[in-house]
């Protein structure tokens, strides 16, 4: 958000509680984030009467790339870190993030 509103409230915040306050809310704030994405990771992986586990999700994968490769990517595989989609998403983030 780049609401030029913002910034006197941001200023002001870190005048009266130091850029050391700032600090710890994007810490304490970033932390409760990654907590619930992996609590909603988890209850995915362990409660679905589909896949169960992260095991059995990377055999439903690994069959799946045997099934129906996914062009593209190294060996066809959904388990790739070599990726030509995934490097032209990147790009396009990259640009959008910075334009």
């Amino acid at each position: 958000m780049n609401s030029p509103n913002a910034y006197p409230g941001v200023v002001a915040y870190t005048l009266f509680g130091g850029i050391k306050a700032t600090f710890i809310t994007d810490y304490i704030n970033s932390l409760v984030i990654i907590v619930i994405i992996f609590i909603f990771a988890f209850t995915v992986y362990a409660t679905s009467s589909i896949l169960g586990s992260p095991g059995k999700v990377w055999e439903i994968l690994t069959q799946l790339a045997i099934d129906r490769p996914l062009e593209g990517n190294a060996g066809g595989s959904y388990l790739t870190m070599k990726s030509q989609g995934g490097g032209e998403f990147a790009k396009s983030v990259s640009y959008a993030c910075h334009s």
